[in-house]
């Protein structure tokens, strides 16, 4: 008769899918963690100051007193929020359970999928989201202006739509340039999700002829591998999306636009005496997520609803 040790996994085990699991997180495939600012503090929360921007004057004649202006600093806090997923085997799983620690095996990839998908999911809720700071405690809020959002219907005086079109990315990057953001400068990025991409093929249909088709077309043709009126696009399913059908698409600076604070992930194994002795993974991770910059982000609402454009 066999003794069993609750907890009884051995050492090597544990070490070993550990760290293949962080391996593969190391190359996860998350469509926005490369673009973003990634900045790690110690703790839970981090405050960040901005000073307003300087101006120089001019000096007129000589020996002039001196007329030093205060800086201004505007505070925004960043705080860290805790995230989890755990999966559950019976005992009897042996052939699974005997792959569970390979660097190839079905639970590291879909535990890194997933935390993949939490890393997308999370910036584009920051993007829109309302973020706290201004004097200490740091607890006013602080939205995203109207100036930088795209109005949900806009065009030409020919055609006004609802949903992505060539005249709401080209309002975006209009938005930048007014505050002084650049294309040459910074890499700037916008968000879509497969019916806005789908929205843009429809476009070249529509106006075969038009410069705007043809640029767009010439950007489908590369498979999403050039910029598009100054954009690096990206195409995910994570955008919010309201119960009407309108998503939330964006636009940022890489630079300046969203900030993401992250820690080591853990992981934990454990035998279930309640459960008949199951295994079960646990992986945790804490994570923060900011829009740091409001001049940095613009929100594109498009409604993808049929007949909405």
């Amino acid at each position: 008769m066999a003794t069993s040790v609750a907890h009884g996994i051995p050492e090597e085990f544990r070490r070993e899918f550990t760290n293949n699991l962080e391996h593969e997180v190391q190359q996860l495939l998350s469509k926005f963690s490369s673009r973003i600012k990634v900045e790690g503090f110690e703790g839970k929360e981090n405050i960040y100051n901005s000073m307003e921007p300087r101006t120089f004057k001019s000096r007129n004649g000589r020996l002039q007193q001196s007329a030093p202006t205060e800086a201004e600093l505007h505070a925004r806090k960043l705080t860290k929020v805790p995230f989890y997923d755990q999966a559950i085997f019976d005992k009897w799983d042996k052939e699974f359970l005997g792959k569970l620690a390979l660097p190839d095996s079905e639970t590291i990839q879909a535990m890194k999928a997933a935390y993949a998908r939490l890393i997308d999911e999370q910036v584009c809720i920051a993007a829109g989201a309302t973020v706290y700071g201004g004097q200490e405690p740091y607890v006013t809020a602080i939205d995203l202006p109207d100036t930088q959002k795209v109005p949900i219907a806009t065009g030409d005086s020919v055609n006004v739509s609802a949903g992505l079109n060539p005249q709401k990315l080209i309002k975006a990057m209009q938005i930048f340039k007014e505050n002084d953001i650049y294309p040459e400068e910074e890499e700037l990025i916008v968000a879509i999700n497969p019916a806005a991409e789908q929205e843009l093929y429809n476009y070249i249909k529509s106006a075969t002829n038009d410069v705007w088709a043809n640029m767009i077309a010439k950007w489908a043709e590369s498979g999403g591998t050039t910029k598009l009126f100054g954009f690096t696009v990206i195409c995910t399913n994570r955008l919010p999306t309201t119960s009407a059908g309108v998503a939330s698409c964006f636009a940022y600076s890489a630079k300046r636009g969203l900030y993401m604070a992250p820690e080591k992930l853990e992981i934990h194994m454990d035998v279930l005496p309640t459960q008949q002795h199951a295994l079960q993974i646990s992986a945790y991770a804490t994570l923060g997520f900011m829009r740091r910059f409001e001049k940095g982000v613009v929100m594109i609402p498009c409604d993808n609803t049929p007949g909405a454009s």
